[in-house]
């Protein structure tokens, strides 16, 4: 049967996602019939998902599976690799290195545009996370960065990474600065006491850069929050969702998590200060490497205000207005009055 008129509907080919699936469930006479949508829960994510029911013919015998078609958007910073290339080089060169669990690759176009994986199980949705299982989610946390502390050389030669804190500061400063102008225009800030701290941060981008490189680099996800992490009835994370793989210090993924998690949901049931301590804690047991209580302020200071001018400034730029009216409130104490408090404190 042709199945020409499949690659009017998706992107990829029918042969590529027949090696795949033949690789995937080792069913080496597997034959793809039909493919059709599904509907599936997903959140929030970078990139077009879809669900996808291949139905196929092995061992005589005609079955269907649910997969994830995912089409990750293109990076928006000039200069830098692609999102979706990214994401197919952790699942290419280092899912066998991770010491953590990650969604099966079926098949994935090798720049980039598309991946075809396994669905995962729905899981713990943000709102039910408790305190044990963003424990849990610090200390798996930890234990990756532990498998590639120090390796910044080495993580190196892997092309597709972002290096914001070395080769592409001056992508990463760039991006920040459109991204701000873009971010006043919509004329959320009102206070001045807050948007002269906004500017006297940008404006020290390259110190807040410098303090960051002064911590141990290792392998970072980018993204790292309960949105991307899906629970199994075992209790075992799988994390998923590799866009924004990185070189820079662990604390990155820790600020994302705390700060992200408290935009979406409103509240962490464990204070942030005690997530912070685990991690601490944790990756003293697993390095060695510890901090005074002043260095590990300073790093959560830079590493806020990092995120806020790197990521938020075009996060908040691109929503729609009516939402920011509404979260307004939560705007002041999530964003801007820790990231002023941060750059009081080490720049001001």
């Amino acid at each position: 049967m042709s199945l020409d008129h499949l690659q009017e509907k998706w992107p990829f080919w029918v042969g590529d996602l027949t090696a795949g699936m033949r690789r995937h469930l080792n069913q080496p006479d597997l034959v793809v019939t039909d493919i059709w949508e599904e509907v599936l829960f997903a959140r929030p994510s970078q990139g077009r998902i879809r669900g996808m029911v291949v139905e196929y013919i092995s061992n005589n015998m005609l079955t269907g599976k649910v997969v994830v078609l995912k089409e990750p958007y293109d990076s928006t910073r000039a200069g830098l690799a692609g999102i979706g290339r990214r994401e197919v080089g952790v699942y290419r060169w280092m899912t066998d290195t991770l010491p953590v669990d990650t969604p099966k690759v079926i098949a994935a176009d090798k720049t980039g545009h598309w991946l075809i994986l396994e669905a995962l199980p729905i899981g713990v949705s943000l709102e039910y996370w408790q305190g044990e299982h963003f424990i849990d989610a610090v200390q798996n946390l930890a234990k990756m960065h532990y498998r590639f502390w120090g390796l910044q050389q080495d993580l190196s030669h892997y092309p597709w990474m972002s290096r914001p804190f070395t080769n592409d500061r001056d992508v990463f400063k760039a991006s920040a600065k459109a991204a701000f102008d873009r971010f006043l225009a919509l004329g959320i800030v009102t206070s001045n006491e807050h948007l002269s701290r906004l500017i006297l941060m940008l404006n020290n981008a390259n110190k807040i850069a410098s303090m960051l490189a002064q911590s141990p680099q290792t392998f970072i996800h980018g993204d790292y929050w309960p949105g991307n992490i899906s629970i199994g009835s075992d209790g075992r994370h799988t994390l998923y969702d590799w866009q924004l793989a990185g070189i820079g210090p662990g604390i990155l993924d820790l600020v994302n998590m705390i700060q992200k998690t408290r935009w979406e949901r409103g509240d962490l049931p464990l204070d942030a200060v005690a997530l912070v301590k685990e991690y601490r804690r944790k990756i003293y047991a697993l390095t060695g490497y510890n901090v005074n209580n002043a260095d590990s302020l300073r790093e959560f200071d830079c590493a806020i205000m990092w995120q806020f001018m790197t990521e938020w400034f075009d996060r908040l730029a691109n929503m729609p207005t009516t939402l920011l009216e509404d979260r307004r409130e939560r705007l002041d104490e999530v964003w801007l009055v820790p990231v002023v408090e941060a750059v009081e404190r080490q720049l001001a």
